[in-house]
């Protein structure tokens, strides 16, 4: 995202990081009170439901037929009479050049039930990781090594996150690369794939397009430029990309959530996009500490903390630090406080 807004006016490129759902406050509809009718919905997947990996090495899947056509209609109905807004509380000329979108955040188990027992059997049923600065440790050499202090640790996959984010993109609208942020609940609880689903069929752009593995280090280093139309792209051309999942209703897609990838712009003349954005939720086995109270309220510190520190604000961050380090030692042990 972009580094701030003071360039809002007149966009500069943005320096790159992790993107989370945004929650609005100014949401006609905010996160948990849009409920949906699923009654229009079936008991079993549609018979031509199919998947394949994803190419290149990326780990996760592309899926065609996750939802029916009637399912993707009856979606794209409610949620617009729920009510769009642009995806962020300011709409400027910088936010709409990295992103173009409007969006309606919708709480539904439900859904997120529905979604898990037709795809959760391709997920990876789990996944190891190990401090990248540890990775030699890795001695069966099936672990990811992962720069998130605390996160090693065997993760199991368990279900679809029941908070979504429905989006909009008009003719034209895109979502420059990026990787998305983890949904995190608890240390021991937290997504780690991303899952895209389609609601309609553009006729012409909209897809999701993988950075191929390699390439990620260019992204940040001037390998972005504004198109003719103000949008942030990338520069380093088709063969940058290993693999795309087309905007198709009922389409589906599920990645690590640290591959870098981007929402190609709707074409000319195509039709609206509509794709739901929510995560695969993993749990730590074992997990570690024992979530106690104190446990769980140093965790909210210790976010408070990297945030305050992202910001800046190494002075403020480093007390709340040390009220991790209080009430959980344990947990401030295995965070590396």
């Amino acid at each position: 995202m972009p580094a701030s807004d003071a360039s809002d006016a007149a966009p500069s490129l943005p320096v790159y990081s992790s993107v989370v759902p945004v929650a609005k406050t100014n949401c006609a509809n905010p996160l948990g009170t849009t409920a949906l009718s699923l009654d229009s919905f079936q008991s079993h997947p549609p018979q031509t439901l199919a998947t394949r990996p994803i190419n290149g090495g990326v780990s996760g899947f592309v899926a065609t037929s996750a939802l029916s056509i009637d399912e993707c209609t009856a979606l794209v109905a409610q949620t617009e009479k729920a009510g769009y807004t642009f995806w962020h509380p300011t709409d400027t000329p910088a936010k709409r050049a990295f992103r173009a979108a409007d969006t309606v955040e919708v709480h539904s188990p439900e859904l997120a039930d529905i979604l898990w027992s037709r795809l959760g059997q391709y997920v990876a049923p789990r996944v190891r990781l190990v401090d990248e600065d540890e990775g030699d440790g890795d001695a069966d050499g099936d672990a990811e090594e992962s720069d998130d202090r605390g996160a090693e640790g065997t993760w199991v996959a368990y279900g679809v996150n029941p908070d979504m984010l429905f989006a909009r993109y008009d003719e034209g609208g895109h979502f420059a690369p990026h990787t998305d942020g983890s949904a995190v609940v608890n240390f021991n609880d937290r997504s780690l794939y991303s899952l895209l689903v389609y609601l309609t069929t553009t006729g012409g752009g909209g897809g999701t397009r993988i950075v191929r593995p390699g390439n990620e280090a260019g992204i940040g280093t001037g390998a972005l430029a504004t198109d003719d139309l103000g949008r942030f792209r990338h520069t380093l051309g088709d063969d940058a990309y290993v693999d795309c999942c087309p905007c198709v209703a009922g389409n589906a897609m599920a990645f690590r959530q640290t591959a870098y990838h981007e929402g190609e712009p709707v074409e000319v003349g195509g039709k609206t996009k509509y794709v739901i954005r929510t995560d695969i939720m993993f749990r730590r086995v074992p997990p570690i500490c024992a979530e106690t109270p104190e446990d769980l309220k140093a965790f909210e510190f210790y976010r408070e903390a990297n945030q305050l520190e992202a910001s800046g604000d190494a002075e403020e961050a480093c007390k709340l630090y040390q009220r991790v380090t209080k009430l959980s030692p344990q947990l401030a042990a295995k965070l590396k406080v």
